[in-house]
């Protein structure tokens, strides 16, 4: 049997100490997007980052996890949750690609495994999806809704 957290494409997995430079290559990659706009930061800075990511304490209910493709066992991106709110049942959830690893089926691979451990695990029953920056593929923003299943 397969993990749950394995997908055709990607395997979600924890942060770990040595994902530093993807993520460091996440943050310049969010420069090209047009919406966020940082002061440089340090190599020192992410390995610090991800280092605490690393033995961070979840809730359960809020967490980052690391994008692995299948394929090449490279880091590619980030999936978490985010302001959730267990007695309303709501959360936010966000995703971060690598400018080369988009358009590859990626996000929405994780992101699906993600809202399934949300609504079936956690028994969350709804969501928002947070867009940051201009994407060229989504002309105009638009409210999906995904069925609890």
């Amino acid at each position: 049997m397969t993990s749950f957290w394995t997908g055709k494409r990607v395997r979600l997995r924890a942060i770990e100490p040595d994902h530093w430079s993807a993520f460091r290559r996440f943050a310049e990659d969010e420069e090209g997007l047009g919406d966020l706009l940082n002061p440089p930061r340090s190599a020192e800075h992410f390995r610090a980052w991800a280092k605490d990511q690393a033995v961070a304490k979840s809730d359960g209910d809020c967490f980052g996890l690391a994008i692995e493709a299948v394929e090449t066992g490279k880091i590619v991106g980030a999936v978490g949750s985010h302001d959730a709110d267990p007695r309303a049942g709501w959360f936010e959830y966000g995703v971060k690609m690598s400018a080369v690893h988009r358009r590859k089926g990626y996000a929405s691979e994780a992101a699906v495994m993600l809202l399934r451990f949300m609504f079936d695990e956690r028994r969350f029953h709804k969501c928002a999806a947070r867009i940051s920056g201009r994407i060229p593929a989504v002309p105009e923003a638009r409210v999906v809704a995904i069925p609890c299943s």
